[in-house]
């Protein structure tokens, strides 16, 4: 499927694009990134009001790499909690972008227990947070905007059918690490699939449950500022002052009682 966006200006599609018209994306040098991670993080305990003192039972790493207008993945690799110097040379020697799913708040947040806040911060800026650009773009909201509902909505298949979030320590610590190894990787597949059909098409479906009407259809699209996000790392650099703002407001609006944002969209 073509990208409905046109790589070479800033029309929000080619049919509007007088120069790139009726041309297919063969035709066209879009951008995408050459290397891409998709990086996920499995904790055995988990605190979520500091996540810091969480304790990391494995880091998963799935590396995808651009060639010939598709993307074809290098390997699947995890990192327990005694290899996690492995993992800093991994990430601090990877050129492409990183992706998560929810990454900026908790992923990261929880390796800032195990690295410094140097590190994390270099890492953020070549880091695509999946999560915060759909509730960016759904202002603020979040409901039906997990992986496992988008999956399904979007590509047709969940996250584990027998595995949840909640089972992960219990197996973990039970020695089922075969199943939590499995139940990560699937976790980087599905963050790095949504990112390239959102690359691709433009948009996402999701279902929102709303009190009163109960399920909503939905469907986000993207900006052709938040394409730049998702794809060019220097533009990551760019707007990591103001993705920052924005994660803060979300957490000022939420203890308000609500999240909607007035700015639904990254500059162009």
């Amino acid at each position: 499927m073509a990208s409905i966006f046109c790589p070479n200006c800033t029309f929000r599609t080619r049919r509007q694009c007088p120069k790139c018209k009726g041309k297919g994306i063969s035709n066209l040098e879009f951008p995408y990134p050459k290397l891409v991670c998709a990086l996920d993080i499995e904790t055995y305990k988990t605190d979520f009001s500091y996540k810091r003192n969480s304790k990391i039972a494995l880091a998963g790493m799935k590396i995808f790499k651009f060639f010939k207008g598709k993307y074809f993945p290098k390997g699947y690799s995890y990192f327990t909690e005694d290899k996690l110097k492995e993992l800093k040379l991994q990430i601090s020697s990877f050129e492409g972008l990183i992706i998560g799913f929810n990454i900026y708040k908790f992923d990261l947040e929880v390796l800032e227990g195990y690295f410094s806040e140097s590190f994390i911060e270099k890492i953020k800026r070549k880091t695509i947070d999946l999560f915060f650009l759909l509730k960016f773009l759904n202002h603020g909201f979040f409901k039906g905007l997990n992986l496992n509902a988008l999956g399904k909505q979007n590509l047709g298949i969940g996250k584990s059918l027998d595995i949840s979030g909640g089972q992960i320590p219990k197996l973990w610590l039970s020695g089922k690490k075969d199943k939590v190894i499995k139940y990560n990787h699937r976790d980087c597949d599905l963050t790095f699939k949504l990112w390239h059909r959102l690359v691709k098409q433009g948009f996402l479906n999701f279902t929102d449950i709303h009190p009163f009407d109960g399920e909503i259809h939905k469907t986000l699209r993207l900006d052709s500022g938040s394409l730049n996000y998702l794809i060019q790392k220097k533009m990551i650099k760019k707007y990591y002052p103001l993705i920052a703002q924005k994660l803060a407001n979300f957490e000022v609006h939420r203890d308000l009682g609500g999240t909607w944002l007035e700015n639904s969209r990254l500059p162009s």
